[in-house]
């Protein structure tokens, strides 16, 4: 899971050199984890998939707007 996780941040950082997405307080034994995007662009949209994941809530920021 650690894996999959760092080579999404890769690949979405590397993509997107101006909108940064991040994991934070990841706790295995929860089952929680933070997702963060920082943009100096205006973004139309988003969406990222992670394997083995259920969605139970989303709150802040662009999840809040949308």
């Amino acid at each position: 899971m650690k894996n999959l996780i760092t080579f999404l941040f890769i690949c979405l950082t590397t993509v997107f050199a101006s909108v940064n997405l991040s994991l934070d307080n990841v706790d295995t034994d929860a089952g929680t984890l933070s997702v963060v995007m920082e943009n100096d662009e205006t973004v139309g949209g988003f969406q990222f998939s992670l394997a083995g994941v259920t969605i139970t809530g989303a709150s802040g920021g662009s999840s809040a707007s949308n």
